[in-house]
């Protein structure tokens, strides 16, 4: 049976978290270029989610007319009215499934763009970062030899690993 790990007083982790945050915003300060590119993915996301959705509502009101044909016969005001809640309806959930996926979009799409910052920050701490494996790639890219989930340039891959494949 193992014990359970001692319990630290003081903060001492807290502290140190404290100085590891307050290291990262001088990275912002210093590297304004390198860290406004990490910014770069969000904007391509939420430039194509808005033309997405722009077209949607362009659309919707052909879209709610074909989805309600059996109202053509009923009174005006019925109808609009129910082509209008039904239109909110569709923009509505599109909105939320908009919501719910553009941090996933956003990921997949600035993972090139987070690799350059890893790896930028890592050489600048005096780190070595493992060069990228040819045919590596991330998400972009189909690996055929990984068994794991982690992306290519994850840091726990060591070198010699990545130098026995």
């Amino acid at each position: 049976m193992t014990s359970p790990e001692p319990v630290r007083r003081g903060g001492g982790e807290f502290v140190r978290g404290a100085g590891l945050l307050v290291r990262g915003f001088g990275w912002w300060r210093r590297r304004t270029g390198l860290m406004l590119l990490g910014l770069l993915p969000a904007a391509i996301v939420s430039v194509a989610l808005g033309a997405a959705l722009l077209a949607l509502a362009a659309n919707l009101p052909s879209l709610t007319t074909w989805l309600t044909p059996f109202a053509d016969g009923w009174p005006g005001v019925w109808t609009v009215l129910l082509r209008v809640a039904l239109g909110a309806a569709v923009f509505g959930a599109v909105l939320a499934v908009t919501a719910v996926t553009f941090t996933a979009l956003t990921l997949v799409v600035g993972e090139p763009f987070y690799d350059r910052i890893w790896r930028a920050v890592e050489s600048a701490d005096g780190a070595t970062c493992p060069r990228p494996r040819p045919g590596s790639g991330g998400p972009w890219v189909m690996r055929r030899t990984s068994s794991c989930a982690a992306p290519a340039s994850a840091c726990s891959r060591s070198s010699s690993v990545s130098s026995r494949r």
